[in-house]
Parts: C-alpha cells; structure tokens; sequence
C-alpha cells in the first residue's frame, strides 16, 4: 500500500521471515523527475552552475528524506536520469547532438561541476528507527557514564 509517499510491502526474506520493505512511491518519483525536468530546462537562460546548485537542494533533500529503507533501485534511476538531462542540457547549449558521454563522464558531472552524489541508505535507521537513541540513553544511564550528576 502507499503512504505519506512511500510504497510498503510485505514479503518474505531470504531468512523465510515476513518482513516489511518500503521505498519512494510511483507519485513521488514522478515529483522528483518533474522537478529535475523543470530545473534542467533548455530553453532557461540560466547558468549551468545556478541549475546544479538548484539541483543539488532538491535531490539531497529528496534522498535524506527517502534513504530509509529500500530505495537504492528508485536512487539509482533519480540519479541515472540527473545525469542524462544535465548532459543532454550541456550539449544542447553548445549546439550539439546526442547525450555526450564521453564528452562529459560521470567524474566530469561530479568533481568539476559539483553535482550532489551522496546517494547512500541509512540502514540503521530502517532497521532500529526510535529504539536507537532510546536505549543509547538507558545504556548510559545503565553504564554509569551519568553517575556525576
């Protein structure tokens, strides 16, 4: 089922327990790839360092809010396709054809220009979420790291 923009699904894991998965919605991906379309937009007269700083606010906040749980094949297309319309506006500025992937690698998009890549799943968070910071407390009030107050 959907929720909040996350898809949930119950299935059996490789151990045979039941466990529940959950990643970006079909909705929420189509708001990503829409506003990734809109920023990377030809016909904008913006520069190409303006549209990547842009860019890179969208896409982290999209990935810190979608990067617990299981996400990295929906992370793997957002950034597949980040990647093809920044070249394909690249060559499109410079009057020229084509996708350019020689012309501008994937070391290119990510070191010169700065483009966010940061594209990593929380998996602690997915697996412990409010059990983690709830019993980092009681451990240290247990361990005696508190005893001076």
């Amino acid at each position: 089922f959907n929720f909040l923009g996350w898809t949930f699904k119950k299935a059996k894991s490789r151990n045979g327990k039941l466990v529940t998965y959950f990643w970006p919605s079909r909705k929420a991906m189509k708001k990503i790839m829409e506003k990734i379309r809109k920023l990377t937009n030809k016909r904008c007269p913006v520069k190409e360092k303006e549209i990547i700083k842009e860019l890179n606010s969208v896409i982290s906040g999209w990935v810190n809010h979608f990067k617990v749980g299981n996400s990295s094949k929906q992370f793997s297309k957002v950034r597949l396709y980040v990647e093809r319309k920044i070249r394909k506006l690249m060559r499109h500025r410079r009057q020229r054809v084509g996708y350019g992937y020689k012309e501008y690698t994937t070391d290119f998009l990510y070191k010169e220009l700065g483009l966010y890549h940061d594209y990593c799943l929380n998996w602690t968070k997915a697996y412990y979420g409010k059990q983690s910071s709830e019993s980092r407390v009681r451990e240290n009030l247990t361990h005696g790291l508190m005893r001076g107050r």
